[in-house]
């Protein structure tokens, strides 16, 4: 849905938050690191969860939105009303 442009508030969303996500992740990172609560194992799993999450979600989805390169096929999925599957996944995610 985040890269179909089925609802342009969402892809306007999307390019508005992504950057700022992006400029912030260091000062998020700092926050974690400041948590005296956490263990050193779960600090660095939660910063590389959101690491992975903005480069493997976030950045590509806000390339799409911002190239206007949109996937017909979750459009179409939408607008089917068709559900989206783990083997949907498997194929979107191969072709990113």
């Amino acid at each position: 849905m985040l890269c179909s442009d089925f609802e342009a508030g969402i892809t306007k969303a999307v390019l508005d938050i992504v950057p700022v996500i992006k400029e912030r992740l260091p000062e998020i990172n700092r926050f974690i690191d400041e948590q005296e609560f956490l263990s050193d194992v779960r600090k660095t799993f939660y910063k590389t969860v959101l690491a992975a999450r903005y480069h493997f979600l976030l950045e590509p989805t806000w390339k799409m939105c911002a190239g206007r390169n949109f996937s017909q096929s979750a459009r179409e999925r939408l607008e089917n009303g068709i559900p989206y599957t783990e083997a949907l996944f498997e194929q979107d995610y191969q072709n990113i």
